[in-house]
């Protein structure tokens, strides 16, 4: 790895690469995988054939294969399943790129009098010069140019100029050589020059990316396809390795074989797939595995292709006034230096933010599809958000660092949603998060509380709850949740919410529920001590939408 400096450069401490070029990186896998890797196959098509997927390879098929992983960009992804996956391929047509041009220029190093003492530079939207930017290419990685030269690399065209990409070879020389001449102080001509497109590109992250990521890998797990590269997540090769462990992780539970098996492999692959080094606490779950067996999926339905019958809903309500001030305000600052986080947050109206509210009496484990999101973001010694949904235990956590420090992750087995938890925490796994941007899914062994915290902050833990059935929310900042697609009948509504004090319990609070067909039921729940259920016996009950007040 090359890198600016002396001595070797570290993953995420400034701009790094391997010493032959990018190229290199998927080199060094196809070596590895020797004979198990075909180079130079073009899939021209992918299709479902009965439980699998046929790839069309050079105009042959091949399959059916259990899982299959896409790495293309978005557009030539949704090329190959337009005959076959429809749907996925519109969801993948729907995510933009630009076209982009980088212009490779070598000088006489005596030609040009900037020190080139930095990365290079960017262009602001608006000012003169139709480039994008530059990169001080010999400057950054010092084998980039002979000795007495050195090497510009500048990226024209993008989603601000995209059809200067297109513009011919000779033209995108010149008009690169033209712009860099003033901003850089050169005097005559580059002794190399070389132009490379790239179309599709870029991808770009407009508003709205989300919800065309969630379409397309809807679509895609609908098909039996693991969807990755660039066009979802993130553009770095960071961004790309840290999201391995979520792919190889998708790819498991496609594997019949394999799916029993999928928390001890999952956690025993991370070296391999997250490239830090981490490893799997020894908790002895491989041993009481017969103990802890996975739970089968939610049976979840899609609220657009399937009405549920006898179905209601349930605004909650949790609140807390008014909060222990102690309770309310930060203690400190953490090891990292940042404000530590307050053991309750409350509205200006009483509402708790982050209490889980689930259903006891539930017969039925059907509900309307819900995407809960069980990331866990580790940054400034600190693990948020406070309280996360996961949908089951097959979704497993996910772990991300947006810290420039390292990190050492520890994540820990609570118990069920109860108000006591037996024992100490069970470990799950221990392991260092090194990159920014970097990813590893810990894979869940049964529904309850599981906690996450950086090793170095003790009390900045992260709760992750996979409820018992697919009726769970979590409240919002206004102390707010609501529960769709239930069953008419009677429940209790049972609120959690994490432990407020040091090595104390969680608040736990239930009140009766009546849910009737079509209705809203509201129920309104509060923490204070000794004030169990604000709104009496039983929660109220109003129309739904389409009817009276």
């Amino acid at each position: 790895v090359a890198g600016k400096g002396p001595g070797p450069r570290a993953p995420g401490r400034g701009l790094v690469a391997p010493v032959a070029g990018a190229e290199a990186l998927p080199r060094a896998l196809a070596d590895e995988l020797g004979e198990r890797v075909t180079l130079g196959a073009r899939v021209e098509g992918i299709r479902r054939h009965g439980d699998g997927l046929v790839l069309e390879v050079n105009g042959q098929e091949r399959g059916p294969y259990a899982a299959v992983v896409s790495a293309l960009p978005a557009p030539a992804a949704a090329s190959i399943t337009k005959g076959g996956l429809g749907e996925l391929s519109s969801a993948l047509a729907a995510i933009p790129h630009a076209p982009i041009a980088a212009v490779h220029l070598g000088y006489r190093r005596q030609d040009i009098a900037h020190p080139l003492d930095g990365f290079g530079f960017l262009v602001a939207p608006g000012e003169a010069p139709s480039i994008l930017g530059a990169v001080f290419e010999s400057a950054v990685f010092p084998n980039r140019a002979p000795e007495g030269h050195a090497l510009v690399r500048v990226m024209v065209g993008g989603a601000r100029r995209p059809e200067l990409a297109e513009t011919p070879h000779d033209e995108l020389v010149e008009l690169a050589a033209r712009e860099i001449a003033p901003l850089l102080r050169i005097r005559g001509e580059p002794a190399l020059a070389r132009a490379t497109r790239y179309s599709p590109g870029i991808p770009q992250y407009t508003p709205g990316h989300a919800e065309r990521l969630a379409r397309a890998e809807n679509a895609a797990s609908r098909a039996g396809l693991v969807l990755a590269g660039s066009a979802f997540r993130g553009v770095s090769v960071n961004k790309l390795v840290a999201d391995g462990a979520r792919v190889a992780g998708d790819v498991m539970r496609r594997l019949p074989a394999l799916a029993a098996a999928a928390a001890v492999v999952g956690v025993l692959a991370w070296p391999a797939t997250g490239c830090s080094g981490g490893k799997r606490a020894s908790t002895g779950a491989e041993d009481d595995a017969s103990e802890r067996v996975e739970p089968p999926p939610y049976e979840s339905l899609d609220p657009e292709a399937e009405e549920l019958d006898d179905a209601g809903a349930i605004e909650v309500s949790v609140a807390w006034l008014p909060p222990p001030p102690a309770l309310t305000r930060s203690s400190g600052v953490n090891p990292c230096g940042a404000e530590t986080r307050p053991a309750l947050h409350v509205h200006t109206t009483g509402g708790v933010e982050g209490a889980v509210a689930t259903l006891e009496g539930i017969e039925r484990g059907r509900a309307p599809g819900v995407e809960p999101d069980a990331t866990v973001v580790i940054e400034d010694c600190r693990a948020a958000p406070r309280v996360a949904l996961a949908p089951d235990p097959s979704a497993g956590i996910e772990i991300e660092s947006r810290a420039e420090r390292r990190h050492r992750v520890e994540v820990s087995y609570l118990g069920g949603l109860d108000a006591e938890w037996a024992g100490e925490p069970e470990p799950i796994a221990e392991f260092a998060l090194p990159l920014v941007g970097q990813r590893f899914r810990v894979p869940a062994t049964a529904p309850g509380v599981y906690a996450a915290r950086a090793a170095a902050s003790a009390g900045e833990r992260a709760y992750v709850v996979i409820p018992p059935h697919p009726y769970a929310a979590v409240t919002d900042s206004m102390g707010r949740a609501r529960l769709e697609g239930v069953p008419a009948g009677r429940y209790e509504l049972k609120i959690w919410h994490p432990p407020v004090e040091a090595g104390g319990a969680p608040l736990v609070r239930s009140t009766p529920v009546v849910v009737k067909d079509g209705e809203v039921a509201s129920a309104s729940v509060s923490l204070a001590a000794g004030d169990a259920v604000a709104d009496g016996e039983t929660a109220t009950v109003r129309e739904g939408e389409g009817g009276g007040g």
